[in-house]
């Protein structure tokens, strides 16, 4: 519930499917927005709900080595990216120094994903299309922020569902998969970007500016959803 609490508050509105790929019809999509969303592995709630040492990407990067997961370079999910390139990203090797960049340290996630509203149904619905590593300026030796990988979301559920380690059992020690901490929005994250722009901070050099730019989309979207049912 306290999942679900969060997501009605986020919204501002009562009606809302809690369900992920629905099948909405195209011609029941009355609106329809993509959201990039950030998080850090690091932060105290969300250690609380994925675990400590970034125990996620660890699961993903180790189905990667298995062979059970497709890696990408884009967000769209069409460019694979293989195990040799993966590795090219996190290796640094030359006649003096050799570095590596653990999975423990990939502690940075962003996900992208659509809020639907179908009117066939009159309830909106959240379809996630990709979760993506992103490798920190702090980690890389190339000195700047990228991503490692973006993976197909319906993928990294069935990578999940097979992994006893992801479940979350800070909820009175029952398991709570990682698939559901995704689909109640319960982990703590922000904004980055809305649509297809730029993301804030390329629009906002200045951290501050970029933070309230963020915010104040994020509250034109709540404020536009609130009144589908308030009209």
């Amino acid at each position: 519930m306290k999942g679900i609490t969060l997501i009605l508050f986020f919204l501002g509105v009562s009606n809302l499917a809690l369900g992920q790929n629905l099948n909405v019809r195209e011609q029941d999509v009355l609106f329809r927005k993509h959201l990039v969303r950030a998080f850090t592995l690091q932060d105290p709630k969300n250690v609380e709900l994925f675990g400590e040492n970034a125990v996620m990407s660890e699961i993903l990067l180790n189905a990667v080595e298995k062979g059970n997961l497709l890696a990408y370079k884009d967000r769209m999910c069409k460019e694979e990216l293989s195990r040799e390139e993966i590795l090219s990203k996190v290796i640094l090797s030359d006649e003096d120094t050799i570095g590596f960049i653990f999975p423990h340290s990939l502690k940075e996630i962003e996900l992208g994903e659509d809020i639907i509203f179908d009117k066939h149904r009159s309830e909106f619905v959240f379809d996630q299309k990709y979760i993506a590593l992103i490798i920190p300026q702090s980690e890389n030796y190339r000195g700047i922020t990228e991503p490692l990988a973006y993976f197909r979301y319906l993928d990294c559920i069935k990578v999940f569902n097979q992994d006893e380690r992801a479940f979350s059992l800070n909820f009175s020690g029952v398991k709570i998969p990682f698939n559901d901490l995704f689909l109640t929005h319960s982990y703590k994250s922000y904004i980055v970007k809305i649509g297809n722009g730029n993301y804030f901070d390329q629009v906002y050099p200045d951290p501050l500016k970029a933070f309230i730019a963020a915010r104040h989309q994020e509250n034109l979207l709540n404020d536009y959803l609130y009144k589908f049912f308030n009209p």
